[in-house]
């Protein structure tokens, strides 16, 4: 009563009409608001049209939106279908089925959860795969139509094959550059949905294992902790989920990459003849080196894990227990035990360093070498070289560049992820604390 004279009922109205009243128009207005922006930039819906979605379309309005204002609020992105809390129950449910096997797996659980979006993905890198291959061969016809008709072969009325009639038409040349824009075409659509269903898993895997972490974290035990460490649970929160996201869109090529590389050289030896298996060879010789490498690598890479968690474990337990260590004069010995641990990281990571630098060299000069003996053999062999072969061919060694340069680094990123969810695994079967 003496902060507020006035009566209980009057002091209530008026409260009411100046703080309550024009809050819930505020609130009310900013919801209507984001009803209006929503309705703008609708989120796909399953009756949504083939080509909307094979094109990515549905995401037009929202990027018209951005476009006009300059911005855009949280209110105007679209509900995610992906939730780490869904992810996370879906993770628990297959773990629990996988633990009653006899050797049970993280991995085989987290398959199971995202191989919808991978299957879908290794789908359309497929059919990326194929058109690319078709591409060279396109090219070849093109550039034997432009060798007839200015050699003059098309007015010969000698005997020709079906083929050659067919590239002396007067339409072939429209029909064969019209095949390779959708032949192109294709293959970029179908890389980019790749990307996007790998990306999606990545997403998904990630958003469980960090709440697969967290909830792990607040039900060990003591003999559990003291098995695991708060080393490795931080590096599992804050590096190994990561793994996934950053490594994922390495891992179709892993599939389709032989087979590109096996397919092209099956080609090659059409246009070539035998002068292919020096290349054959050469690609061999390659990448039995890049083998070593990896094993090199992925060997510093867990020493380097094992390295770094032990150091944030030490440094964790220094920064709990300061005032003890400041007490007995520990600073010292314990500096000293920090530090040589983050040498031998240091020096492991060195190392790491200077194989990757090597494998990257060997990697980026394959297709030079690869051409120079493909076509060195060709010539040694008395073969002429003409403008189709040649064309021919060396669009084929670029494919093969590509998956060639990939393939390494994606049984690299297999061999980062197996060891995340190793650590990861690790974690999910110590011991709990007992419910009481």
């Amino acid at each position: 009563k003496l902060l507020f004279p006035l009566p209980s009922s009057l002091l209530a109205m008026t409260v009411q009409t100046i703080v309550l009243d024009p809050a819930l128009s505020l609130i009310g207005h900013a919801k209507s608001q984001v009803d209006k922006r929503r309705e703008k930039c609708p989120q796909a819906t399953p009756r949504s049209c083939c080509l909307s979605r094979a094109f990515f379309a549905e995401v037009s309005p929202l990027i018209s939106l951005a476009a006009k204002r300059g911005y855009l609020n949280l209110g105007d992105l679209w509900e995610s279908p992906i939730t780490a809390r869904k992810s996370y129950a879906e993770l628990m449910q297959l773990w629990e089925k996988q633990q009653e096997s006899k050797t049970p797996k993280l991995w085989k659980a987290m398959w199971k959860m995202v191989r919808g979006f991978v299957l879908k993905g290794i789908f359309f890198q497929g059919v990326a795969t194929l058109f690319q291959c078709l591409n060279p061969l396109f090219l070849g016809a093109l550039l034997r139509i432009l060798e007839q008709r200015s050699s003059g072969s098309c007015a010969d009325s000698g005997s020709k094959g079906m083929i050659e009639t067919a590239l002396c038409q007067e339409w072939s040349g429209y029909v064969i550059v019209a095949l390779l824009s959708v032949s192109l075409f294709i293959s970029a659509i179908c890389q980019t949905h790749t990307l996007l269903y790998m990306q999606q898993a990545a997403l998904k895997c990630r958003g469980a294992q960090i709440s697969a972490v967290f909830q792990k974290m607040m039900k060990l035990s003591g003999v559990g902790m003291a098995k695991t460490g708060s080393g490795l649970i931080n590096n599992l929160a804050a590096n190994d989920t990561e793994a996934l996201l950053t490594n994922v869109q390495l891992i179709s090529q892993v599939f389709f990459a032989p087979i590109i590389i096996i397919v092209s050289m099956i080609l090659l030896g059409l246009f070539l003849g035998p002068s292919f298996l020096a290349g054959f060879g050469a690609i061999l010789v390659i990448m039995s080196s890049a083998v070593l490498m990896i094993g090199k690598i992925f060997k510093y890479k867990v020493l380097q894990l094992q390295s770094a968690d032990s150091r944030v474990k030490l440094t964790n337990e220094i920064i709990n227990g300061v005032r003890v260590v400041k007490s007995y004069g520990w600073e010292q010995a314990y500096e000293a035990a920090v530090m040589k641990l983050r040498t031998d990281e240091t020096w492991r990571l060195k190392q790491q360093g200077l194989l990757f630098g090597v494998f990257v060299v060997i990697i980026l000069t394959t297709p030079i070498i690869l051409a120079v003996v493909t076509f060195s053999v060709y010539v040694g062999m008395e073969n002429v070289l003409d403008a189709p072969t040649v064309f021919t061919a060396i669009a084929y060694l670029n494919i093969i560049r590509f998956p060639l340069a990939f393939l390494p680094f994606g049984f690299q990123s297999l061999l980062t992820i197996k060891v995340s969810m190793d650590r990861l695994q690790k974690l999910m079967v110590a011991e709990e604390m007992t419910p009481t």
